[in-house]
């Protein structure tokens, strides 16, 4: 396994990272991205429009999607931050709902800095 060093963390899990790169490739961990990015904005979409309406049922659910996929490719970053969403959803607060949703945005942006240095850098 690539050896990706401590610096993007906490953003990312570099082991979990590292064994996508090491089994994929650089070519195929890019293929990954594309597709958990756009799955990302598409969640990152529905979230906001069901938070506007009030949907907290159905935000809680987007928001654990998030959580899972973010899981999944090691954006711990973001996984925490969907998993806050998913808990202020439940407790349908939509102040911090809102809040965090605000945080996420921008946690995407580092976390996809972050992932395409990672990338570059193994």
């Amino acid at each position: 396994m690539p050896d990706l060093g401590g610096d993007f963390e906490p953003t990312l899990e570099t082991d979990q990272l590292g064994a996508l790169l090491e089994a994929a490739g650089a070519d195929g961990l890019n293929e990954i991205m594309e597709a958990f990015w756009r799955s990302t904005e598409e969640l990152m979409s529905a979230v906001r429009a069901q938070s506007a309406a009030g949907d907290f049922e159905n935000a809680a659910k987007t928001a654990h999607a998030l959580k899972g996929s973010a899981s999944n490719i090691g954006a711990s970053l973001l996984a925490d931050l969907a998993r806050a969403m998913e808990n202020a959803c439940r407790s349908s607060d939509n102040a911090q709902l809102e809040a965090t949703i605000s945080e996420a945005d921008g946690a995407v942006d580092v976390t996809k800095t972050a992932i395409d240095a990672l990338i570059a850098a193994a």
